[in-house]
């Protein structure tokens, strides 16, 4: 393996919280070369703290999304595996050699992730499916949610097998070893998606041209707990927005329409069932209030996007089930 084989892209944003410990799990890497952050017009220190702990740092005027961000930072890098890596993301001893071996052995796999622990222990889901109408609607069903299991978005069970290297449909982008070959070949991150999805976009790229993604069961890294409930009742009308997007181009317009269709359905199954069940109850009542702010939230998102960001034509094959 060539040294060093690995530059860090770190995409910050309001993160000066977090980011001394995910560099200083990376900084003294004999694998690592440059350590780089993209700075996301944060506002808070994230960009001086960089500095001082000697990364080469760039700072946007605006918050440029994530994919852009990270294609800034992969055009500085130059090494041959560019390592993805969230602020609240720490890498554990020996698990980026790992990734890179892997790399370094199985020439079909495009990407290689860390196994992620959230801080409490549980799995971080970083290793997923693909996307479909089923495991991405029905959850969101009062009723309909147990049958989602069927067609799950996670493998429970992939963290269980005895064989370290496992391929699975796309990976999360918290702790993320991709050959820069490959990049170049896609065209960087897609940058018509601001926020969410771009990680999975990788994997359908990946399965167009014939690569594989693949997680290291014994390469642990470390991820601060995720969203609480009222982030992510904020963030979810942004994040199924971005399905969307990831819908119609590897999908196509049609499946999009149904996906639009279902978002909306289960807004208002929600609704009637928090009504129907406690309608006096002041939590229900706010249950039905927030259901029907996420709806209209989805709603103008998806205004803004026929305006702005225009139609995504399909590009490939549907290498899954919708």
């Amino acid at each position: 393996m060539i040294s060093p084989a690995v530059d860090v892209v770190i995409v910050g944003y309001r993160s000066v919280g977090f980011l001394e410990p995910a560099v200083a799990s990376v900084a003294h890497d004999e694998n690592v070369g440059a350590l780089i952050l993209v700075d996301n017009a944060s506002g808070d220190g994230t960009a001086d703290l960089g500095r001082k702990l000697g990364m080469q740092v760039v700072e946007t005027e605006e918050n440029l999304g994530f994919a852009r961000a990270v294609n800034i930072g992969v055009r500085l890098s130059s090494a041959p595996y560019v390592l993805l890596l969230n602020p609240d993301a720490r890498m554990l001893p020996g698990a980026l050699a790992r990734l890179a071996e892997t790399l370094d052995g199985q020439p079909q796999a495009a990407m290689a992730s860390a196994l992620l622990r959230f801080t409490d222990g549980s799995y971080a889901n970083g290793c997923r499916h693909f996307s479909t109408l089923a495991n991405r609607i029905l959850p969101d069903m009062p009723i309909a949610n147990r049958l989602a299991a069927a067609r799950a978005e996670y493998d429970d069970s992939l963290y269980e097998r005895d064989e370290p290297i496992q391929a699975v449909d796309w990976l999360g982008a918290a702790a993320l070893l991709v050959r820069r070959s490959f990049l170049n070949e896609i065209g960087g991150l897609d940058e018509r998606f601001f926020l969410y999805s771009e990680d999975e976009d990788l994997g359908w790229a990946a399965r167009a041209r014939g690569y594989t993604c693949v997680v290291r069961l014994d390469a642990p890294a470390e991820h601060e707990i995720g969203f609480n409930t009222t982030e992510w009742r904020v963030s979810q009308p942004r994040l199924l927005a971005a399905q969307r997007q990831l819908f119609e181009k590897w999908r196509g317009p049609g499946i999009a329409r149904a996906f639009d269709l279902g978002v909306l359905t289960a807004f208002v199954a929600q609704v009637v069932t928090a009504a129907l069940t406690a309608p006096s109850r002041l939590g229900e009542q706010r249950e039905i209030a927030l259901a029907a702010r996420r709806a209209l939230a989805f709603a103008r998102l998806r205004s803004k996007q026929a305006r702005v960001a225009g139609a995504f034509p399909p590009v490939a094959a549907d290498p899954a089930g919708a």
